[in-house]
This record gives structure tokens, sequence and C-alpha cells, in this order.
């Protein structure tokens, strides 16, 4: 997660391309921090998302963790506000989207699944 923040950080538009590629298992096959960092590099640099000197400052921030207290913060809020407001015996949608207070099972938001009880 932090390397797609943190290119997120250098370069906004890499963001989504990035968690598009995460989601669809291009990472799987990374077994170390290494093979990990050298397989999104070699993303970064072939799809445009970077170049040399952004690459270079993508390095630093990445390894000062510049992105950790956003997701940290992220990580409490879900967990104080958002998880609270979920019924914990319906576990019928354990993933789902928050969209218009509704809450949404499948992607295509066809039907909500139930309204949200908290606040966003």
């Amino acid at each position: 997660m932090y390397n797609s923040e943190t290119a997120g950080d250098e370069n906004a538009t890499s963001y989504f391309p990035l968690v598009d590629r995460i989601a669809d298992g291009y990472f799987k096959e990374a077994t170390t921090d290494h093979d990990l960092y050298e397989a999104f590099v070699k993303v970064l640099k072939d799809d445009g998302h970077m170049d040399g000197e952004t690459l270079s400052s993508y390095n630093l921030a990445l390894a000062l963790r510049t992105a950790a207290p956003r997701i940290e913060a992220q990580y409490q809020y879900y967990h104080t506000t958002v998880e609270p407001s979920i019924d914990e015996e319906d576990m019928s949608c354990p993933v789902w989207v928050l969209f218009g207070n509704k809450q949404y099972c499948s992607p295509s938001l066809d039907e909500p699944h139930g309204d949200f009880k908290g606040h966003a």
C-alpha cells in the first residue's frame, strides 16, 4: 500500500492505475519486499508514470514513509467511525462500498444492501 500511496503523491494520475494493478493480482508473484519494490518500479517506468527524476523523489519519499500518517489516519477512521456502524451479525457482505449513504455489495451498485447507519 505504501508503494501506490507514495507513487500517487509523486504523480497523481498513477494512483488508480496502480491500485487496479494490485487488485488484478499483478504483484502477487512477489515473495519479498525487494521483489515487490522491483516489480513496482518496473510498472512505474514501463507504464510511463515516472521518469528518472520523479523516480528518485519517489524512492526518497518511500524510504521516509511519507504516506504512513495518511494511511494510519484512514485506518483509524475506518475502525472508529465506520466499523461500529456495520451490523456485525450480517456477514453476507464482507466487501462493500459506501455510496450515497447506502451500503452496496456489488460493483454494479444495482441494489443497495442497506442504509449506512453512521456518518462518513
